[in-house]
């Protein structure tokens, strides 16, 4: 690790407080993504909304989430969240790739058993 390098950079060596800081990161940006009175709030007052949620960080470090007009540099915290999310992304995608059926009938009955559950409950394709 560099001097440069803030602890949560490398997962092995982020202390109990460094997670429960990326827990609360997660949390503010599900609320974000699905509670509609949530972003309200944040948009309205972000500090009030974020202890209305009992949520442990500072709303500025999340602005790129909250604010599309906000163009500075992710804070620390920010980029961390996002490297783990994107390292999740990833290897989600990487199982779903190994899972594949070496039975050829069965792969394609898996890849259209996927294909209408992802239409039908309208799922990402994260």
């Amino acid at each position: 690790m560099t001097n440069a390098e803030p602890p949560l950079a490398q997962p092995q060596r982020a202390t109990g407080t460094d997670k429960t800081a990326l827990a609360h990161v997660k949390r503010f940006v599900d609320l974000w993504r699905v509670d509609p009175e949530f972003r309200e709030q944040v948009e309205g007052d972000p500090v009030r909304a974020v202890k209305k949620y009992a949520l442990e960080v500072d709303p500025d470090q999340l602005r790129p989430v909250w604010d599309r007009n906000y163009k500075d540099v992710h804070s620390p915290l920010m980029r961390e969240f996002m490297k783990r999310e994107q390292r999740r992304i990833n290897d989600r995608r990487s199982i779903r790739e190994r899972s594949e059926p070496s039975n050829s009938t069965m792969a394609i009955w898996r890849r259209r058993q996927i294909a209408r559950c992802a239409s039908e409950l309208a799922l990402s394709e994260r």
